[in-house]
């Protein structure tokens, strides 16, 4: 008997070396073998000390601007005991997105940071097939004609905005962030879901996201890795309530809207199948996730660059 179970702990730790030292060190060897730089292979830890510096510091972009200056626009980089490829030239990207999309696929700690929070299906967590039926149900919302009508939303809200800030925050200083999160949700808010969108809500809004990102980055930047669904509490479709009153108003007729939540709730595939209630509210969730982060990304770059480079500042301010 005492044999058997020293027989059983060597097995696991025979097994837990393969998954944790052996495995990653074959697929960074692999890698290598095709003459794709990176920084020494260190069984286990390898660059996470160092991920875990640059993120404390709030310099997580910098750590792959450095090792881009180092190796490239294609390196290996192993976070733990996880081989990473890193592909920063926009021609490999489009032939992974794009051309040969069939032959990668996304990996499981992507499905395990996010998947409980966006859901197990959508559109950035779906392959093959599945991700087809969804990009083809969902092409239309993105029609420029669509998109052309959201302009005197966009315009309306922004003014507003701008009054904000010259009556509120004319001599003091303020978390444009903050503000741009506000816009961004008041726009997406209305302009998909038909939403009238309150200060109260919005406040909500940007403090359940805010909350959610921060899981996500502890998540990408801590073991173990901590499952916390935060932004399946948005408000948006709580309850199902929306989708059940948009949906009677359609089946009554009297549904005058344009907007992405009647999209997911009309669109159907080739054999005629619609969205069920829970791809409905994981396809919102995400088109609000992914639509949010990235505007305010831009917009809150474009605010930085304006503030630091004296001679786009000046341009700006006579363009306005």
């Amino acid at each position: 008997m005492f044999f058997e179970i020293i027989c059983v702990i060597i097995l696991i730790l025979l097994i837990i070396c393969y998954k944790l030292i052996e495995k990653p060190r074959q697929i960074y060897n692999a890698l290598r073998l095709q003459g794709i730089p990176g920084d020494p292979f260190i069984p286990i830890f390898s660059q996470l000390k160092e991920h875990r510096r640059y993120y404390e510091s709030d310099k997580h972009m910098e750590f792959y601007m450095d090792l881009e200056k180092k190796h490239g626009s294609r390196f290996i980089l192993p976070i733990g005991p996880i081989v990473n490829l890193v592909i920063l030239n926009a021609e490999l990207i489009s032939e992974v997105l794009i051309k040969k999309y069939a032959f990668y696929k996304k990996p499981k700690l992507f499905r395990t940071q996010i998947g409980s929070v966006l859901g197990p299906v959508n559109l950035i967590l779906a392959e093959g097939d599945v991700h087809t039926r969804i990009r083809e149900m969902l092409n239309p919302a993105f029609h420029y004609i669509n998109l052309q009508s959201l302009t005197s939303l966009m315009c309306q809200e922004t003014v507003k905005v701008i009054e904000l800030w010259t009556n509120k925050y004319s001599n003091t200083y303020f978390d444009i962030q903050t503000e741009i999160h506000k816009l961004s949700l008041t726009i997406i808010c209305s302009s998909s879901f038909g939403m009238t969108v309150t200060h109260e809500l919005t406040n909500e809004f940007c403090q359940l996201l805010k909350d959610a990102f921060d899981a996500l980055y502890y998540r990408t930047n801590h073991f173990p890795i901590f499952q916390t669904p935060i932004l399946n509490q948005l408000p948006i479709l709580k309850n199902q309530q929306m989708i059940e009153q948009r949906r009677c108003h359609m089946n009554e007729n009297h549904s005058d809207q344009n907007d992405l939540l009647d999209l997911l709730l009309t669109a159907e595939d080739k054999e005629g199948k619609k969205f069920s209630d829970e791809e409905i509210e994981n396809e919102a969730i995400t088109f609000v996730l992914a639509g949010h982060e990235t505007t305010i990304a831009l917009n809150v770059e474009k605010c930085y660059i304006i503030s630091k480079i004296k001679t786009i500042s000046t341009v700006t301010v006579k363009q306005l």
